[in-house]
């Protein structure tokens, strides 16, 4: 293609381009831009560099910088900055179904009937009470316990012992997310909060920030037990900040699912015996008795627990023991002449204020420990996902990823009638790329959410050479139909993306043969000629059991990468081997230069194995 023949098709780009983001232009406007362009063209193609690989895209690159930065369009991500040390919470939190789905928001609890092989087991019920009995010990006066997870050193404790596989199984689910940057404290608390969504039940405002205790609590409070009278409840629910009328509540909130198992309470439900007023069968017969009887309605957040208490009717083993001494539930709702319980009798009410207790319940956090929670984690409007920003051996970066970009009746945004290109800065940001992103395949490209939340998919891949470089890119949303424009740049900052340190997937691996117990991790990665002096180093967390704790501790070792003889272009290729215990097979990495310059947050699980890793 002729420069003359470029330069005409980039006047008609130009004006597509204005027309799209109805910009207003003028003569003098589109020679100027075409002056830069072409002075870019020429100096570009004098070192045989970006335009004679990206034809299509070559007269985009000026256009893509004037647009990029046109304040008139930008769109302010609501104080988000991206990358964030809690995207992966917010992954867990939002994507709940389709074209990216995980099973924390899913399967584990929707439906929410859904449990373990045991009859009768509830996972959405097992969760919320595993983070009451790990929060309830709070002190609010000297600031010790919370939600921070030390049940995990607690489950042969008088008041879990009973319960210990319920809670067992709720850890070692917690712990197949538990990441350097998802505690298990944050996810009981992400929990409670997916056990809801998929129930029917309340949005939480859920923060995350919380810490993971190293120990048992040491306040030696016990949680409430149904045996206990009703001045013991109430003290436990008041050291931990809760008045009696919370302390109603959030019985009938947190008892609206699940029921009591024979297994884990015969002597409430009373073996041999018929422990239930009216009941058909001995207890024996019987592996779980629902707080709710209703048909359903034990798999529903709804006030049905608060109806058939009020009516004398249902199944509460709570309330109708044949023990007196076992209706906690009973004592409890009638402490203040049921004033607050008939409150609840209403729907709208009974939501509004599970709402509020369940939600300062979850951010009950040690004080002492300096904790600081976020503000509510909200769905991410536009967030990017880099799947590969690496060197080839012709020395061209690779850059590969997916934009993420919500969509719906919440944000005016249609799926179907959406567009996003990417405007990427190069190194020394003198100029961009325009590439755009195509709408994934599987699912139709989306993923569906909490509260009718739903998330289009788009992917996009390119090269660019090394001499040109990425130092950051902008989000450009169009839609067609109208030709309306939204800038997404990261709150003026751009999207980061610094091509010094590049970790080297493809030449990466975890070898799948085990040897004495261990399998071989090799890390490769590359620095620009223009970084700083010496090698990388390797961040890598590995996961040590402990004894009679479900959930391994994370450990931090640091391991130096050896200078290769191969350089890709301006970069030298440098490579780390360690071996792993079978346990960190999955786990996370950093690869970090000078302390500043890092590849955070890498998988183990989804490298290569040895057989199948490239060479250098």
């Amino acid at each position: 293609m002729s420069t003359d023949q470029i330069k005409d098709r980039a006047v008609l780009r130009f004006s597509r381009f204005a027309v799209a983001r109805r910009t207003r232009t003028n003569s003098l406007m589109v020679e100027n831009v075409l002056d830069d362009f072409m002075l870019a063209l020429t100096s570009q193609n004098s070192r045989g560099n970006v335009f004679a690989q990206h034809s299509e895209a070559s007269f985009e690159v000026c256009f893509g910088q004037f647009f990029s930065f046109n304040e008139a369009l930008r769109t302010k991500e609501n104080g988000y900055i991206w990358p964030w040390k809690y995207d992966y919470i917010e992954d867990l939190m939002v994507l709940k179904s389709g074209y990216f789905a995980n099973v924390f928001s899913d399967v584990e609890t929707h439906p929410c009937s859904f449990g373990e092989s045991s009859l009768g087991r509830q996972n959405a019920a097992e969760w919320i009470r595993t983070a009451f009995h790990d929060l309830i010990t709070h002190n609010t006066f000297s600031g010790e316990g919370g939600l921070d997870a030390s049940i995990m050193f607690e489950l042969n404790r008088e008041d879990n012992v009973d319960t210990r596989p319920v809670f067992e199984t709720t850890l070692h689910f917690m712990s197949l997310f538990h990441t350097p940057r998802s505690s298990i404290a944050d996810l009981l608390a992400l929990g409670v909060y997916t056990s809801l969504a998929n129930c029917g039940g309340p949005q939480l405002p859920f923060r995350a920030g919380r810490l993971d205790a190293t120990e048992a609590d040491a306040s030696g409070v016990l949680t409430p037990q149904p045996h206990q009278d009703l001045e013991s409840h109430k003290s436990i629910f008041s050291r931990a900040g809760f008045s009696d009328t919370d302390m109603i509540s959030l019985v009938a909130c947190g008892h609206t699912l699940g029921g009591v198992h024979t297994a884990y309470f015969p002597h409430i439900l009373g073996i041999d015996e018929f422990p239930i007023d009216g009941a058909k069968e001995p207890s024996t017969k019987l592996d779980v008795v629902h707080f709710e009887e209703g048909p359903g309605s034990s798999a529903s957040f709804d006030n049905t627990i608060v109806l058939e208490y009020l009516s004398g009717t249902g199944s509460n083993p709570l309330v109708h023991s044949h023990n007196e001494t076992f209706r906690s539930d009973k004592r409890i709702f009638s402490s203040d002449q049921n004033e607050t319980i008939r409150t609840l009798s209403n729907q709208s009410n009974f939501l509004e204020k599970c709402k509020d207790v369940f939600g300062r319940m979850l951010n009950l956090v040690p004080r002492d420990k300096g904790i600081e929670l976020t503000a509510p984690v909200k769905p991410i409007d536009v967030k990017p996902y880099i799947r590969e920003q690496s060197i080839d051996s012709r020395g061209s970066i690779r850059f590969s990823g997916r934009i993420r970009v919500r969509v719906g009746p919440a944000t005016a945004r249609n799926a179907d009638d959406l567009e996003v290109e990417l405007s990427i800065v190069n190194r020394n940001a003198t100029g961009t790329i325009l590439i755009r992103a195509v709408r994934g395949r599987r699912s139709g490209g989306v993923s569906s959410g909490h509260f009718g939340d739903a998330f289009a998919w788009f992917e996009f891949s390119t090269t660019v050479p090394s001499s040109v470089g990425i130092k950051s890119f902008n989000v450009f949303l169009i839609q067609p139909s109208t030709g309306d424009v939204e800038v997404h740049d990261n709150l003026g900052r751009g999207f980061p993306v610094s091509d010094v340190l590049l970790y080297q997937p493809r030449q990466s691996c975890l070898d799948s043969v085990v040897k004495d117990g261990k399998i071989n991790l090799r890390v490769v990665a590359a620095i620009h000629e223009t970084g700083p002096a010496g090698a990388p180093t390797l961040k890598l967390f590995r996961k040590v059991p402990r004894e009679d704790v479900v959930v391994p501790a994370f450990e931090a070792t640091i391991i130096s990468f050896k200078l290769t003889a191969v350089t890709y272009g301006a970069y030298r290729i440098f490579q780390a081997d360690t071996a792993l215990d079978l346990a960190s097979w999955n786990t996370r990495f950093d690869v970090v230069l000078n302390s500043e310059i890092k590849v955070e947050f890498l998988p183990t699980n989804v490298l290569r194995s040895a057989s199948n890793c490239k060479p250098l």
